[in-house]
């Protein structure tokens, strides 16, 4: 069986439907964009390209559906999850947890997977293609329906910096309406991305 049978019958034990169709819609969503939007040298290195982001599209949310004690306790255990600066962002946890569960259970080692599992939700500064490709397409799969997505859909034509720095924004402008602080890492990849993103 390969990995990705795997993943997607873990997942459909894990997750609710609900969860795991919008997993399916971020799979999409992700090829579409590196479609769109990327160039490779040769063909080998495309598939393998595309390899890389099925897996993370896939496992992003795989422990989303999880106890967030269960998940605390799966944060205590990573030795590379600075725990001081996750407590406080609950909305996070899930996310390197994932990365956990894709290292452990999946034996998936590539940094690169494991950075777009852990930094899907917020953004980082010095994002690699495959992590803006999964952070933009999980917020702008067809399923998302909220105020303000049709703007970052349209900028994602554009480019995958553009869509970035878009849904960043507009993460940004929720959190200041809402009166709350942003988890760093948000703020950290939108100065990046002004300064050293393609658009």
């Amino acid at each position: 069986m390969s990995l990705t049978k795997k993943i997607k019958r873990y997942l459909r034990k894990k997750l609710t439907k609900r969860r795991y169709r919008h997993t399916l819609r971020v799979e999409r969503t992700a090829r579409k964009l590196a479609k769109l939007h990327l160039e490779f040298a040769t063909r080998h290195e495309k598939n393998e390209f595309f390899k890389k982001v099925s897996l993370a599209a896939l496992l992003h949310d795989v422990e989303k559906c999880r106890d967030q004690g269960e998940l605390w306790r799966c944060l205590k255990k990573d030795p590379h999850v600075d725990h001081n600066s996750l407590k406080d962002y609950k909305t996070l946890w899930h996310a390197f947890c994932g990365a956990s569960t894709a290292y452990h259970r999946f034996d998936i080692k590539d940094s690169d997977i494991l950075n777009a599992l852990r930094y899907h939700t917020t953004g980082r500064a010095g994002m690699s293609d495959l992590e803006k490709i999964i952070y933009l397409a999980d917020y702008i799969e067809p399923g998302r329906d909220f105020p303000g997505v049709k703007k970052v859909r349209k900028q994602a034509r554009k480019g995958i910096d553009a869509g970035c720095l878009a849904a960043m924004n507009h993460t940004l402008e929720l959190f200041e309406k809402k009166g709350t602080t942003p988890a760093p890492y948000t703020l950290e990849a939108k100065e990046d991305l002004m300064s050293h993103g393609s658009f």
